[in-house]
């Protein structure tokens, strides 16, 4: 027996790369420690907000970035991690 798929819930509604081209001349300009807001311009915040995350993960890596979605934008915020200090043996070794 082949049930019929049933339809993608998670499947984004807009086409290929319209988020991020609308996106990237926000978050392309910041540096660490700025905060940068993507209006929704009419996007929903959901799929705009996991675009934002996708590509700053994409350009600047895991663990640089949070972000925080309003009724109005989405929020966010590039910083750089905190690095465990090496002690001097480690680097000796």
């Amino acid at each position: 027996m082949v049930l019929p798929k049933s339809p993608k819930s998670n499947q984004c509604p807009y086409p290929r790369n319209e988020l991020r081209t609308y996106l990237k001349p926000f978050v392309d300009v910041l540096n660490e420690g700025d905060v940068g807001c993507i209006p929704l311009n009419g996007y929903e915040p959901k799929w705009l907000a996991q675009a934002v995350a996708t590509y700053a993960g994409q350009i600047w890596g895991p663990g640089t970035y949070t972000t925080c979605t309003t009724e109005e934008d989405v929020q966010i915020l590039r910083f750089v991690p905190e690095q465990e200090p090496v002690s001097t043996q480690e680097v000796l070794i």
